[in-house]
């Protein structure tokens, strides 16, 4: 199933990732600081790759907010447990197992068309688990991230069943406090679902990618629990937050702009502009207090749509972390050549993404022409690279700079919610509803869900200036060849006749 092109394909990935490693693996000091918790001397690995040439990329893209950065919320409330009180003593553990699917004619999850499929390996996936845990009330609470399309409910049950089922870990975890999400990389197999909606174009339900994602989060929630087990020493949870400028884009410009001018007014850049999608890191560093560098755990939102939009086009794509993925490599490869870090873990979370993504200059010909510049050649997937460099390149700054330390307990919540049931109380919602007066009801609920005719749409996340046709505002009931047009859709959605990333889930 892999195609003769992308062996090369595969060692010029290899071959670009090796002089990184090898230009940035040596350092000639510790990192660690203990006194007062203050910010460290970066490693010289870390300020090799402030010098990376593919951060150009992103370069003059944004400028920075108006408004300054917010001070993280280190303080969690111990109002319900008084044991707690200003507690800063952690006992945490972090590990990783391998989650790759099928390597060869396996359709991806995320862009939706049955000619995408797996055909090599770029970067392997991986389930990354995170426990923390406070002493001082005995609660703990397990994280698990995927570089998946999607985290499925099928997946977190099997994930739970399997817990029950254990000894050990049926003591301490269940459904309350075990966390699971995906970093929502469109460039690995799907089909773990078993809802038909996510399947369907995958022509099926997978029982071989469901299963290695199942055993890889229960596997790396073993070894993590094993760790927390092992009579590790106490450690504080540092956080930090800053702007990263030129990584991600929003593909939905008209639909922001159809916000308020008082709530777009909150957010703009020291010029006046609009700052369209979040562009804030809020990450965690767990280091013991014997010195030993556990994990970072970040959150960012932006697509992982590189792999899938780049040289590789539509058809053959290897399977990949995509930025994500490929940031969170290169951290623990990095942190494996500092001094007590040797099983470092590094999460690279996914924040409110909405419809940002990383193809950035797009708006016109000259854009064009200026991200092909900014791109160092002979790399088949450059957007991944680079944009995973960007957020790779903000984590370590933040992680070196990090001196407020985490307060309170863990805690967790569990609840669910009708989402077809919800009643609406809010007078700002209720005031902006239009709906013909027949419609009208008292009290107002929200309904069955419906994937709207927008889409498919052929401007679904198209930008000015790309091949097709430029439509905002999607198909529109109004449409006096509706029907024609969403024929047209569907058929261009099932036969692949367009590119993947028009048809990404939002």
């Amino acid at each position: 199933m892999t195609p003769f092109p992308l062996r090369w394909h595969r060692l010029a990935i290899v071959t670009a990732m090796m002089p990184v490693l090898v230009a940035c693996n040596t350092d000639s000091g510790s990192n660690t600081s203990q006194a007062g918790l203050e910010p460290d001397r970066p490693p010289a690995a870390f300020n090799c790759i402030a010098q990376s040439p593919w951060l150009k990329y992103g370069e003059g893209l944004h400028q920075p907010s108006r408004q300054p950065v917010p001070a993280p919320a280190s303080h969690g409330s111990s109002a319900s447990d008084s044991r707690c009180g200003d507690n800063r003593n952690f006992r945490f553990a972090a590990a990783k197992a391998d989650i790759t699917g099928p390597a060869g004619g396996k359709i991806h999850m995320g862009n939706e068309d049955p000619m995408n499929y797996s055909a090599g390996i770029h970067l392997r996936q991986y389930a990354r688990s995170f426990i923390v845990a406070s002493p001082c009330n005995g609660k703990h609470v397990a994280m698990v991230l995927t570089d998946t399309g999607m985290l499925f409910e099928s997946v977190r049950q099997a994930v739970l069943d399997r817990i029950a089922a254990d000894a050990e870990l049926s003591r301490s975890y269940g459904p309350d406090n075990v966390m699971m999400s995906a970093t929502h990389t469109h460039s690995a197999p799907g089909g773990q679902a078993h809802y038909t909606a996510y399947n369907l174009l995958r022509l099926g339900h997978d029982p071989q990618a469901f299963d290695v994602t199942v055993a890889g989060i229960f596997e790396s929630l073993k070894q993590a629990h094993s760790q927390l087990q092992a009579g590790v020493s106490d450690g504080h949870i540092r956080i930090n937050q800053g702007e990263l400028l030129g990584a991600n884009k929003s593909r939905a410009i008209p639909a922001y702009l159809n916000n308020t001018e008082a709530e777009r007014s909150q957010y703009q850049d020291v010029l006046g502009g609009d700052i369209t999608t979040n562009r804030l890191m809020t990450l965690l560093r767990l280091q013991r207090d014997s010195g030993e560098q556990v994990a970072s755990i970040n959150w960012f939102a932006v697509h992982p749509t590189s792999d899938s939009m780049s040289e590789y086009g539509l058809g053959a794509v290897p399977i990949s972390g995509d930025n994500k993925g490929y940031a969170a490599y290169l951290f623990e490869r990095l942190q494996a050549s500092q001094a007590n870090a040797e099983a470092f873990v590094a999460g690279f979370m996914q924040a409110d993404e909405g419809d940002a993504f990383t193809q950035l200059w797009f708006d016109n010909d000259e854009m064009r022409a200026r991200r092909q510049a900014d791109l160092p050649p002979n790399e088949p997937s450059p957007v991944t690279v680079a944009n995973g460099t960007a957020q790779l390149n903000r984590a370590l700054s933040l992680y070196t700079s990090a001196s407020e330390t985490l307060r309170g307990p863990v805690d967790y919540r569990l609840s669910y919610v009708k989402m077809d049931a919800v009643e609406i109380t809010d007078p700002v919602v209720l005031a902006s509803l239009q709906h013909p007066a027949d419609m009208d009801a008292d009290p107002k609920r929200t309904c069955t869900a419906a994937m709207g005719v927008s889409f498919p749409a052929a401007g679904h996340g198209a930008q000015p200036g790309e091949t097709g046709a430029y439509t905002p505002a999607g198909v529109s009931c109004k449409d006096p060849n509706y029907a024609q047009a969403v024929q047209t859709d569907f058929i261009n959605l099932v036969g692949g006749n367009g590119p993947a990333w028009l048809f990404s889930y939002a």
